[in-house]
């Protein structure tokens, strides 16, 4: 029985269609604005940005064919298939036949169809006890997502106490030390930007491009400060809006079961500014917070 939260598959008459099993903490049922609970705004923030139609390109293409081949062979990625198979041209030969599996009108447009599907628990009991719960029952596991008031840190996701640390030694990269992604074990979200609904619905997009296992492109500390090139517009940049290449890697990260990542560079002369401004903002914020205790 699959108990994953997230489950990706393909219509040739819709497209693709990806769905989040989650649960919410009582504090988004509030209402925010309009007579509508916060999270009535998260799950239309999450389906309308990343639901659309999305040019196919040699990215797309590829991830399209590495999950068919995974949809073939019933592995657990397409990954495990290609290594234990000896025959390496007829993975390559399935890969260079995608069109004998998309149908003829998704070869140049491909639609992505986002959906959130609640547990019964939710908004009832805290998203970590229903997790729980469905894990010792062996049912599907929801994935926790929290309406906070902002505190000191920003909105997030992040992996459980048992996963934190060692997905640095799956991923090589330093962002896997608090966020060890993967399909089963997607980790849980923290939005605390309730500044408007815009706002709210931006980052809820860009927390969920982590829930499907895609990084950060802006530069942050845990790359190096230094922000993936041509990324300006992109959803896990500046929260703006959901780009090809970020499907493909979404597509990918289900696949390969591991969390995928932009580009990055070291530069140390980038790499102490950004780091002194980063201090200075944490030191900042935490005095402010200490003063109104006071």
């Amino acid at each position: 029985m699959n108990r994953s939260p997230l489950h990706l598959n393909y219509d040739p008459l819709s497209g693709f269609h990806l769905t989040l099993h989650v649960s919410f903490n009582k504090f988004a049922l509030n209402i925010f604005s309009g007579n509508q609970s916060y999270k009535h705004y998260v799950i239309e923030g999450i389906e309308q940005n990343w639901s659309g139609i999305y040019s196919m390109n040699s990215e797309l293409k590829q991830a399209c064919s590495d999950f068919f081949l995974l949809q073939k062979t019933g592995q657990n990625s397409a990954e495990q298939y290609q290594a234990k198979s000896p025959d390496c041209k007829m993975n390559r030969n399935f890969s260079n036949n995608i069109t004998c599996q998309l149908s003829e009108q998704h070869l140049t447009k491909l639609p992505i169809h986002v959906k959130l599907s609640e547990d019964i628990l939710s908004g009832r009991q805290n998203p970590r006890i229903v997790f729980l719960k469905r894990l010792l029952k062996g049912k599907i596991r929801p994935i926790p997502i929290f309406v906070k008031n902002p505190r000191i840190l920003p909105s997030h996701v992040a992996s459980g106490l048992f996963r934190k640390f060692w997905g640095i030694f799956r991923t090589g990269q330093i962002e896997s030390l608090g966020y060890n992604w993967s399909r089963h074990f997607p980790g849980y979200a923290v939005i605390n930007d309730l500044r408007s609904i815009q706002h709210l619905k931006q980052v809820a997009a860009h927390e969920a491009g982590h829930l499907f296992g895609l990084g950060d492109a802006y530069g942050a500390w845990y790359r190096f400060f230094c922000a993936a090139p041509n990324t300006e517009d992109y959803m896990m940049h500046y929260n703006i809006q959901v780009h090809t290449q970020e499907i493909a890697m979404l597509i990918r990260a289900y696949v390969k079961n591991k969390a995928q990542f932009f580009p990055r560079r070291f530069n140390l002369r980038i790499f102490i500014k950004g780091m002194y401004r980063e201090l200075k903002f944490y030191f900042s914020k935490i005095f402010r917070l200490f003063y109104k205790k006071h």
